[in-house]
Formats: structure tokens, C-alpha cells, sequence
């Protein structure tokens, strides 16, 4: 077959999961044709039209606020929780409020006195389509924290992309990064 690439064995789930090996996974699951397009404009014009609708909302709005984004989805965030977690940081308590409760994805969104401003705008701001408010009040703290993070399953790119908008405004209002 030509244009594909060869995965290299992995002995773990970490390697399995690197982004080179992701990537050449990838590559290999692209149709035949898409692979064998000899210039790189005429890759990405045909590459678009594969792109999944699911990575919409992740993109636009602001570039800093979405990279934070990203990266509490990923685990991978500035808060003290999860560098506490990779040895980063001594303690994962929060810093800005003096709550003595661990810095997580749900006290930084959700609980932490320093934001209730930014937040009483994010739940504000996060209205449907009629201009009803999503009513927060039917989630509980981890539902809520998994709807800001990931957007809703099934919904319209609309509301997702004014979900995540919403969400960067609150990470770019609080100042926290």
C-alpha cells in the first residue's frame, strides 16, 4: 500500500498513546487517495472536508484562554491539583481563595470565592438558543464541570462554540493563568 507508514511496537499504553504513534495511526486510516495527493495545499483543501465537526467548538475565541481550556480536558492544567499530581507543586490546596479545599477543575469553575463575579457572568452567558439560561441547577458539580470542559454531546455546533466562548471568557476574566 503505498504512502503509509510503519507504527512502531509499543510495550506499554503510554507509548501506545505518544503522538507519534497516534499520529502514524492516523495517517494510515486516511483514504488511499487523500494519502497519495503530492503538494501540501492540495492535502489540506481535501483534508478539511474529513475534519470531524466534533473539533469545531474548540476552535476560535481566544487563542490563550483555549489553550487553557484544552488543557484542564486534557488533565494537563495550571491548576495547583493537577501540578500537585505531577510533582509540580507541593500542595494541591487552592491558593487564591481560603477555602482549604484542593484547586480541581470543579472548585476553579464552579466553588472558588475569588471568581464569583467571572462565574455569576460564565452561568449568565451560557444561555440556549431562545436565550434561556442552560439550566445549570440539573447538573451536578461533576456534570457541570464535564459540560464546561467538553460541550454537550449531540448539541448543535452553535451552542457549543457559545459554551467554550463563555468558558474562555471566564478563564481570561479571572486572570488565574
Amino acid at each position: 500500500m503505498a504512502n503509509v507508514m510503519v507504527v512502531p511496537s509499543c510495550n506499554t499504553s503510554l507509548r501506545q498513546g505518544s503522538v507519534l504513534v497516534d499520529s502514524l495511526r492516523r495517517w494510515n486510516n486516511l483514504d488511499r487517495d487523500l494519502r497519495d495527493i503530492p503538494n501540501i495545499n492540495g492535502f489540506k483543501t481535501r483534508f478539511k472536508s474529513h475534519w470531524p465537526t466534533s473539533y469545531k467548538p474548540y476552535m476560535g475565541g481566544s487563542r490563550i484562554a483555549g489553550v487553557h481550556h484544552t488543557r484542564m480536558r486534557l488533565g494537563f492544567s495550571q491548576l495547583n491539583r493537577d501540578l500537585y499530581l505531577r510533582g509540580c507543586e507541593a500542595s494541591p490546596i487552592c491558593s487564591q481563595c481560603q477555602s482549604g479545599l484542593d484547586e480541581t477543575y470543579a472548585h476553579y469553575l464552579l466553588k472558588c470565592s475569588k471568581y464569583d463575579l467571572a462565574r455569576s457572568v460564565l452561568i449568565f452567558s451560557s444561555l440556549d438558543s431562545e436565550g434561556h439560561p442552560t439550566s445549570v441547577n440539573q447538573f451536578d458539580d461533576e456534570a457541570l464541570v464535564h459540560l464546561l470542559l467538553k460541550g454537550l454531546v449531540g448539541e448543535d455546533n452553535l451552542t457549543n462554540v457559545r459554551l467554550f466562548r463563555s468558558v474562555h471568557t471566564y478563564i481570561s476574566s479571572t486572570k488565574r493563568f
